[in-house]
């Protein structure tokens, strides 16, 4: 329905953006989806594509970091 919206507003300066938020979250739960990890790396993919982080140039010790903040956020 979106797309068909978009395609149909395509020409209309005022009613659609050209870069869509809702793809750019699909996009990231399925790279998610199909990410191999333990579920605290999962959660950590995911507040990484939410930032946008780019979580595969992260160090271990960054990864730790984040990774404590999620748990803890008090820290």
């Amino acid at each position: 329905m979106a797309k068909a919206l978009r395609e149909a507003r395509k020409y209309d300066r005022n009613s659609v953006q050209d870069d869509n938020p809702a793809e750019h979250i699909l996009t990231a739960f399925d790279e998610i989806r199909n990410f191999k990890g333990i579920p605290e790396e999962v959660m950590l993919m995911l507040f990484c594509k939410m930032l946008p982080i780019n979580y595969q140039k992260l160090t271990e010790d960054e990864k730790l970091t984040l990774s404590a903040f999620l748990i803890n956020p008090t820290c």
